[in-house]
């Protein structure tokens, strides 16, 4: 049998150091209540997820779109082109991620500023937003989608 001798000290700092980690960890990931909330309820026209969409941190943006995405109503369109021109990379790949989810709506035609959108972003040179845009098109299916596609 092994015994091993541990004591008060090295116990508190392991504690310590596990807690440090968990809380450096939790912090980049956090979903904004507000931006949940609209999320779970399916808001159409959520002011909320519009204002975190034109003017939240990185994050937010990213969440609001992925949020109007999964709402997946067209009255977003005009909020998530525009979030397909943002600055930061992140934004653009998860407006047009959601642009696409626009598409899956039952019953409706995919708004123009969403197809608009879609096909400006066919000229970026980021593969990553190429494939979302040609992949938004695809679910959005526009009359003109193979072509602008090929």
């Amino acid at each position: 049998m092994i015994h091993v001798r541990v004591s008060r000290l090295s116990i508190g700092f392991v504690a310590l150091i596990a807690i440090s980690l968990f809380g450096a960890c939790g912090t980049s990931d956090e979903v904004d209540p507000a931006i949940a909330r609209a999320e779970n309820l399916r808001e159409l026209g959520s002011p909320v997820l519009v204002n975190a969409l034109e003017q939240g941190s990185t994050a937010e943006k990213v969440q609001a779109a992925i949020a109007m995405g999964r709402i997946q109503d067209g009255g977003y369109a005009e909020a998530l082109a525009a979030g397909s021109r943002d600055d930061d990379p992140a934004v653009r790949q998860a407006a047009l991620f959601a642009l696409g989810q626009l598409g899956l709506a039952e019953g409706s035609r995919p708004p123009k500023v969403a197809v608009e959108a879609c096909l400006a972003a066919l000229d970026n040179d980021d593969a990553s937003e190429l494939s979302l845009a040609v992949e938004a098109l695809g679910k959005l299916a526009p009359d003109d989608a193979a072509r602008a596609i090929t």
